[in-house]
């Protein structure tokens, strides 16, 4: 999948297969939720949206997604 918008970095770390890349992550994720303005936002949900849709059965891409849904609701 071809991640756009700057998020390829995050979901690298939140897909990592090792859990402290995975705990960084998420943290970065919380992190850059404060104060972000509307249309980023917009931007990262249609990534998860995205992402969530493709095809793909790793365990470390399913995870990914789940914690992105997780910190951002």
């Amino acid at each position: 999948m071809e991640h756009t918008d700057g998020f390829n970095g995050l979901f690298e770390k939140l897909s990592s297969n090792k859990k402290l890349e995975r705990d960084r992550g998420a943290s970065d994720l919380q992190r850059g939720l404060i104060g972000i303005d509307p249309d980023k936002y917009k931007s990262l949900v249609q990534f998860f949206i995205q992402a969530s849709i493709e095809e793909n059965d790793t365990w470390e891409h399913n995870h990914a997604v789940l914690t992105g849904y997780k910190v951002k609701f």
